[in-house]
């Protein structure tokens, strides 16, 4: 009775958590994503140098904090200032978007805003201003215990894992242990996938785009390689400013840069990720959209950006805690064969 009153009561408390903090554990959850990458890319510096593993952490996160420090400080001051004349000129972006629907599509499919009713008012401005100062302030404290999270976490993987495992009954340890490692791999897998498809995508495109004379290329560039960590719905969300912007050169770029994303996304969908990230659960596009979208409305932009690694946890614990200790499978059943009428 009291192990069920227990199990109850986590239950509870786990709902609780997610209704009124998701957001923070989001940001755990991102703490142990991070955790999860430094081991995976660490485990594979140890397997080609030898070197002891707790060093090749200390080694990884010193190449990328010097790595942003480089870049920060050769094309940081371009980046920053083309960010502010990308907000600056978005709003005139989306009338001349507005006036080709019309222009193509009817008056009727395009919405009443204008470029003039996009600019805001005094009173949302102090509004606005408000909300970026304690949204910007939020962001570095996510961000910080982001990255302390996981670097502890990837210093020492066993202590925590160890704790997690304590919680479990004893006779249940070694299952949960494997099923936690093959979740840890999976993850691992598809985080290096997303790092090299970020990298990729945000290079070709600042590339192809500069190719293009379309304004801002470095910005768009690295809004493009930044929305890739969420996948199908990065790509369509980071292909709308470009083309809004190479629509007021004209028509045929806006067409070559829907065919650019098209070419640099094919690639990085077909070619990288799948190579890479080959042990990672893959969903089917309809899936992981279906997927995004209900954490975007449940939780908005941060269950959007975690909704696939959170699929992947959930797939993961099904496939081996259900699927294969339950019904006995070794993959998931195939569907039914229809019968003939």
């Amino acid at each position: 009775m009291a192990r069920w009153f227990l199990i109850l009561l986590l239950v509870t408390v786990a709902v609780l958590l997610i209704v009124f903090e998701a957001d923070a554990l989001f940001v755990l959850f991102g703490g142990v994503l991070l955790a999860i990458f430094l081991k995976t890319v660490a485990d594979a510096l140890v397997r080609v140098s030898r070197m002891p593993y707790r060093l090749a952490v200390v080694e990884i996160v010193l190449i990328l904090v010097g790595s942003a420090v480089v870049i920060a400080l050769s094309a940081g001051p371009r980046l920053v200032q083309q960010m502010s004349n990308l907000i600056q000129a978005l709003p005139t972006a989306v009338h001349n978007g507005e006036g080709y629907a019309r222009k193509y599509l009817g008056d009727g499919w395009a919405s009443t805003a204008t470029a003039s009713n996009l600019k805001p008012t005094a009173n949302t401005i102090v509004a606005g201003a408000s909300g970026a100062v304690l949204g910007s302030f939020q962001a570095v404290a996510a961000l910080i215990v982001i990255g302390f999270m996981g670097l502890y976490g990837a210093l020492s993987p066993r202590a925590y894992a160890r704790v997690a495992l304590a919680v479990v009954p004893p006779h249940h340890r070694v299952r949960a242990r494997q099923v936690m490692t093959e979740t840890v791999h999976r993850l691992g897998r598809w985080l290096v996938g997303r790092a090299v498809a970020m990298a990729f995508v945000g290079i070709a495109t600042s590339v192809g785009l500069w190719a293009l004379h379309v304004p801002l290329a470095l910005a768009l560039g690295v809004l493009a390689g930044t929305l890739a960590f969420i996948e199908y719905f990065g790509a369509i969300a980071s292909a709308i400013p470009p083309i809004l912007f190479a629509l007021g050169k004209s028509p045929t770029t806006a067409a070559w840069v829907v065919v650019l994303f098209f070419g640099v996304h094919l690639v990085e969908g077909y070619l990288l990720t799948p190579f890479i990230a080959r042990t990672a659960v893959h969903f089917p596009p309809a899936y992981t959209l279906a997927l995004q979208a209900l954490f975007g409305a449940l939780f908005g932009i941060l269950g959007l950006t975690f909704a696939t690694p959170t699929g992947i946890v959930g797939v993961t614990i099904v496939e081996l805690l259900y699927v294969r200790d339950v019904l006995g499978e070794r993959t998931l059943p195939p569907l039914p064969k229809p019968k003939p009428t």
